[in-house]
């Protein structure tokens, strides 16, 4: 326990993970995971800044894009984190089990 609070974010995604014997994540979800966790903190910490030029109109429409963007990738982070958490439950054996219990 200890050493899942004292280690950075990018450590857990990849040499804990190791460590552990686990499989690697995809580089992909790993850079979501950081990015979204680089949000959240701008967020809590305050160090989210307004857009430099204030004179210029907002592109609400790429803002929407960026934002969709995001939330899609978040969603097949998801998807892929709980087929990961289900892979190691059941050692990759999932169906063969629910087709034994029919």
């Amino acid at each position: 326990l200890e050493i899942l609070r004292s280690v950075n974010l990018m450590g857990k995604c990849s040499w804990l993970i190791k460590i552990l014997g686990l499989p690697p994540l995809k580089p992909d979800h790993v850079k979501t995971i950081l990015a979204i966790a680089d949000e959240r903190n701008s967020f809590f910490h305050y160090k989210w800044k307004p857009e430099p030029d204030t004179d210029k109109t907002p592109d609400l429409d790429n803002d929407e894009r960026i934002h969709n963007e995001k939330i899609k990738k978040a969603k097949a982070l998801i998807k892929y984190l709980k087929n990961y958490g289900t892979k190691l439950e059941y050692n990759g054996k999932k169906k063969k089990i629910i087709k034994a219990s029919l």
